[in-house]
């Protein structure tokens, strides 16, 4: 017996010839990619994969929708209100149903299927960088999966074909998948030509670094236009602020182990260059944080001279105490105990040549108000159930965050910054310092 047609969908077709319209065109692209740092949660656990599902279309979904904000969230039509951009954001990508709300056609609905093609292999909880994957020193017998291979299909209709083709280029260059992504977990690498972007082309036997921030550069300025105007605190791309960095040369030393790949080596010095960055060599060179914290749960009294300046790189932050229990600062109100860091690190290839990705997301602080400007707040510090300090009003930012120019100078990776006072804008802009330098800020 002959399949009965889809009733929703002639419904639908009806619906549109009664208004004297034809139905939409549906554009399907088919990627394929692999994963070339190993992936980083994702199921049951908060550091554990889906043994079923390794690859899931809705958290590709959840990675595109935030791509997408961070290039096209800007557009002239939205004049930096966050209520056009969500109302545009919701056609795209859909939203949760609201009663009363009548539902998309079938037309009209953005679909992402995922095939999973190769399971590839797993690593152990050794084989990333030990500073960035400190989350799985509980867990000494984890395995990441590595080198999956996935074949992501995605249909929408034409008119967003824009839209899209910014954020799936985004998330392929910067994002990833799972947990940790701006930590370089979960990277993603698909070698086919982009749809509609014209190709990257190698001038000499290698690409240069010059050429390939050429192409993101063009690339972001076509998607994002010209004078983009984001709503406040909107996290979002600025061209300025991407850096790229060439893997470090092989060691010339005997050792035992066969050499890192290069794409390791990449994300190794990606995430040195932070670690230089938050911790010095020298105790006398290194921020104030970990000890204020521990003073502070001593039963110390915060006063003026209290600062949590690392706070401005994200929250929350964990320091340890003389008997090596934790304390955490976070941030003291409801829903804003967390602030996540505006710094991605990622490694990439670019025509099969590892590169690193170094960028800060425009549009972010620890705390917002109703109309998402920021403001200030309350920090606490917790160790096992008790709160410091008592009254969150005496810890708050940006007062305990930012740094006098005096204070600034004790601490090795400002120094030299020539600003009276250093808050959120000049830490971060003294961070990405280390990535357009050669040496990459490390401190002696």
């Amino acid at each position: 017996m002959r399949k009965q047609p889809d009733k929703k969908l002639l419904e639908a077709i009806d619906a549109h010839l009664k208004k004297g319209e034809q139905p939409q065109e549906t554009v399907t692209w088919v990627r394929k990619y692999r994963l070339i740092t190993p992936l980083f949660g994702g199921g049951v656990s908060p550091t554990e994969c889906d043994p079923v599902t390794i690859i899931r279309g809705s958290e590709i979904r959840g990675q595109l929708r935030f791509w997408w904000r961070a290039t096209r969230g800007g557009r002239n039509e939205y004049n930096g209100e966050l209520s056009k951009m969500k109302e545009a954001e919701a056609k795209i990508w859909g939203k949760a149903a609201v009663k009363g709300d009548p539902a998309p056609t079938h037309e009209e609905i953005l679909q992402i299927s995922v095939d999973v093609l190769e399971k590839g292999t797993t690593v152990g909880p050794k084989a990333p960088p030990e500073y960035v994957a400190f989350p799985l020193q509980q867990v000494p017998n984890a395995r990441l999966p590595l080198n999956v291979v996935f074949q992501l299909t995605i249909s929408f209709p034409e008119k967003w074909q824009d839209d899209v083709k910014a954020a799936l280029w985004a998330w392929e260059t910067f994002g990833g998948i799972g947990a940790r992504t701006r930590r370089g977990f979960g990277a993603i690498y698909c070698p086919d030509p982009f749809p509609g972007i014209k190709p990257l082309i190698k001038s000499k036997n290698e690409l240069t670094i010059p050429e390939i921030k050429g192409w993101i550069e063009e690339n972001l300025s076509a998607f994002m236009g010209a004078e983009a105007k984001f709503p406040e605190n909107v996290p979002h791309l600025n061209r300025d602020l991407i850096a790229l960095i060439p893997p470090p040369a092989l060691e010339n030393k005997e050792n035992k182990r066969p050499p890192r790949p290069a794409i390791d080596r990449v994300w190794f010095e990606l995430v040195r260059r932070l670690k230089n960055f938050r911790q010095p060599m020298y105790k006398q060179d290194r921020w104030p944080d970990g000890e204020n914290a521990r003073k502070i749960v001593s039963n110390s009294v915060p006063n003026e001279y209290t600062k949590f300046p690392k706070a401005n790189i994200g929250l929350p932050i964990v320091f340890q105490d003389k008997d090596d229990d934790s304390i955490t600062l976070k941030g003291a109100e409801e829903g804003k105990d967390r602030f996540a860091s505006p710094l991605i690190l990622r490694p990439a290839y670019f025509l099969e040549q590892p590169v690193g990705i170094a960028l800060l997301l425009e549009g972010t602080d620890i705390y917002t108000d109703q109309t998402k400007k920021p403001r200030s707040g309350p920090l606490q510090l917790t160790k096992g159930r008790e709160t410091y300090p008592d009254k969150p009003s005496t810890l708050t930012h940006p007062k305990h965050t930012t740094l006098t120019k005096r204070e600034a100078a004790r601490i090795a990776p400002l120094r030299g910054v020539n600003k009276d006072h250093l808050g959120k804008t000049e830490i971060l802009d003294a961070l990405f310092s280390c990535y357009k330098n050669s040496h990459g800020g490390a401190t002696k």
